[in-house]
């Protein structure tokens, strides 16, 4: 089922998003859209503050970290896009499904 998934949403990244656009800007609107829906379910939860606060109680070495899992996170996606665009949908599915063996 998740190979099945897998291969589903690769097909249609291929076929929704142009393919000039190159992985940096596919990226970049990924995490904008991700941002807003993070940020509204947040702010719609009362969470937000509350995870505002926190943060600024923190240590600047966490802040580091934190602010490090989000940039791998970015070259993640990115690398994630650009294996999609060489690739097909199959071959990127059984990629992924055999990582976790």
């Amino acid at each position: 089922l998740n190979v099945c998934m897998t291969v589903a949403y690769v097909a249609s990244l291929k076929e929704l998003l142009p393919a000039e656009l190159g992985s940096s800007t596919k990226t970049l609107h990924n995490n904008v859209l991700s941002l807003f829906i993070f940020l509204g379910v947040g702010a719609a939860g009362g969470e937000l503050g509350d995870f505002i606060a926190a943060l600024r109680i923190q240590t600047p070495a966490f802040q580091l970290a934190l602010l490090f899992t989000g940039v791998i996170g970015t070259a993640i996606n990115m690398s994630t896009f650009w294996c999609s665009r060489v690739t097909s949908g199959a071959t990127y599915a059984f990629v992924g499904a055999s990582n976790k063996i």
